[in-house]
């Protein structure tokens, strides 16, 4: 069967994502949870090791119900498509609904075991939308909306996107209907890896995104992929399927199996071929096949 995994890379099928991922959902609030903690406001009332606990949970439970809240806000705008700050702003208000009442009941369960913390301005601030819950201050706001911009635009993983409508032949509709923003490459401009076209060996369609691959590195783009083969035009290498274009120097051999075609990449990644694209294929790689039919 193909692989997913790109170049010489061991790493499983998603492991990057789930990286970030892991990062999103857990080490942000975390984060700002240990910044907190560090506070003599709250180390003087619980100990480092109780404020780190009581901050942790009053920013983890409160950053998930945001992540909740978002998505709906997300599926009650699908008809409008609201831009991404539009969604995220809106989430954290909805949110900040459901959360205060769980920081405030948090907040009680702590104070029956530090009773001092009942009189602690800072505890009074936390507990009605301080930096902890993420939530009920401005500034949770604005870090809320931040970080997802953060990670959508610039760190590849997407937050609270509409899929592009599709054409006929699969393209984006804007691309099918030659809606362009422009007649020049942004491609690269997107990238922070890559600095020439020429560099490209595959390219492979992830929903509203592009990922590009070179000889020893890879990107998750921000890009239509219909935008991005009107890019590679000229350059030496085809569209194979609807979510794969590659470069012929970067293809090893051609494999035949009941029907099927697959390009096999010098890097030992394997490719499908769409049936539109099998005599383009065959035509350029059937003389160089190692195992052609004899695997049917």
């Amino acid at each position: 069967m193909p692989s997913d995994t790109a170049g010489n890379s061991p790493k499983p099928i998603g492991s990057n994502q789930r990286a970030k991922a892991l990062i999103f959902y857990v080490g942000l609030p975390l984060v700002l949870a240990v910044v907190s903690a560090t506070q003599p406001g709250y180390t003087n009332i619980f100990g480092l090791g109780g404020a780190l606990l009581y901050l942790g949970v009053i920013s983890l439970i409160p950053w998930w119900i945001a992540e909740a809240t978002t998505w709906a806000v997300w599926w009650a705008g699908r008809s409008v498509r609201p831009p991404l700050w539009a969604l995220c702003g809106f989430g954290i208000l909805l949110g900040s609904l459901i959360a205060y009442p769980f920081v405030l009941l948090v907040t009680d369960i702590f104070i029956q075991f530090w009773p001092d913390a009942a009189h602690s301005d800072v505890l009074v601030s936390s507990s009605t939308g301080g930096l902890g819950t993420l939530i009920q201050s401005f500034h949770g706001m604005a870090y809320w909306i931040l970080a997802n911009y953060l990670f959508d635009r610039f760190l590849g993983f997407p937050r609270f996107r509409y899929e592009q409508p599709l054409g006929e032949r699969g393209e984006p509709l804007a691309v099918a209907t030659g809606d362009l923003d422009g007649p020049t490459s942004k491609l690269l401009e997107q990238s922070e890896r890559f600095h020439s076209l020429s560099d490209i060996l595959l390219m492979k369609a992830e929903e509203h995104y592009v990922r590009i691959s070179g000889s020893d590195t890879e990107e998750l783009v921000p890009y239509r992929f219909g935008k991005a083969i009107l890019d590679l035009t000229g350059e030496d290498g085809f569209r194979v399927h609807r979510s794969y274009w590659v470069r012929r120097t970067a293809v090893d051999s051609m494999q035949e199996q009941s029907g099927r075609i697959f390009l096999v990449l010098c890097s030992g990644k394997e490719i499908p071929v769409s049936g539109q694209y099998h005599g383009l294929v065959r035509q350029v790689f059937a003389p160089n096949a190692v195992e052609g039919n004899a695997n049917s």
